[in-house]
């Protein structure tokens, strides 16, 4: 990678920072997700700095700063983001953060001497909503799929899975064939946060069944290797490629639609659904349901306890009574 020398009336010395520090956070983001978030998030930035979007040359000018000058774009850029733009406290907390990775990879590396730890975020209340729909409800959902056709089977087996295993869809579209062993009824996913190392899940028989007859009628199409995706795509364009994160949440989407079901689903409300049904039908074991959830703290299912419970409202219709 080429280097470039800024000077700087600020530093005694010429400082030397990479053409393109941003390109060297990005390849350090596992997930393309993170990606492009962090790509969008950090142009959002410059965009308001520059009036165009972030250029090597427009980064390394922002690392060139004297850090009081720094924190005064960002602090700046904050509360243009909280005032003019209104943003919520959770978009304006990741595109802070994101601006707050890129400059703490250049301290790391040497091309400056600070960060901006003391740009705060905001205050978010996490897991508002976490009740996610009934059992009934979720049953309506899998009458939908038409399990005659290829993407029928398909659909079916992808609301079946992501329901009895707490799935998160970015953990679906990463499994391939070699990673399910249905005779000892097992996966092996990549879960968030975990890198490159998969870890298993056990799988119930009935979903095994539903994968099964997923996979016969495919292989009627194409014939299939232990590289081959899980869930393809069956369009005839790309027909066997990956299918998307983008197309599971359609997927959710329309088939909770079909059922008429007035809440927003997703991919994630069913993993809320499966969280909280599980708790209610374990009576709160918060220990086990853990190893459903896969969290890495314990404090977050407990969030999802307390909404299922609705504590306040019990409390609340105990001292009305009292009147």
């Amino acid at each position: 990678m080429q280097n470039k020398i800024i000077k700087s009336n600020v530093h005694p010395v010429e400082t030397y920072i990479p053409a393109d520090v941003l390109s060297l956070l990005l390849n350090d983001k596992r997930s393309d997700h993170t990606k492009k978030a962090y790509n969008y998030d950090i142009n959002r930035f410059f965009t308001y700095m520059t009036g165009e979007g972030v250029t090597s040359e427009s980064v390394q000018r922002f690392l060139s700063l004297p850090k009081y000058k720094a924190l005064e774009k960002v602090i700046q850029y904050r509360n243009y983001l909280i005032s003019e733009e209104k943003q919520s406290e959770s978009t304006i907390n990741r595109r802070i953060s994101a601006i707050r990775s890129l400059v703490k990879l250049a301290k790391t590396l040497g091309y400056c001497d600070y960060d901006l730890q003391e740009v705060k975020f905001e205050r978010v209340q996490t897991y508002r909503d976490t009740t996610g729909i009934s059992l009934d409800q979720f049953k309506e959902m899998l009458k939908v799929p038409n399990r005659e056709t290829l993407k029928g089977k398909r659909d079916f087996a992808i609301l079946f899975l992501l329901f009895e295993t707490a799935m998160r869809r970015g953990e679906l579209t990463k499994i391939c064939l070699e990673d399910y062993d249905s005779e000892n009824k097992n996966l092996w996913i990549i879960g968030k946060g975990k890198g490159t190392q998969k870890e298993s899940i056990t799988i119930s028989s009935q979903v095994v069944a539903v994968i099964n007859d997923y996979l016969t009628e495919r292989r009627k199409f194409k014939t299939l290797n232990a590289t081959d995706p899980l869930f393809a795509t069956t369009d005839r364009r790309t027909r066997g490629s990956a299918i998307s994160g983008e197309a599971v949440r359609r997927i959710v989407r329309n088939c909770a639609f079909n059922a008429r079901i007035a809440k927003p689903m997703s991919p994630h409300k069913i993993r809320h659904s499966s969280i909280t049904i599980a708790l209610d039908k374990t009576n709160g074991d918060v220990r086990s349901v853990r190893k459903l959830s896969r969290h890495k703290k314990i404090d977050t299912l407990l969030i999802y306890d307390d909404n299922r419970k609705n504590q306040q409202g019990e409390i609340t219709n105990m001292l009305s009574s009292l009147l």
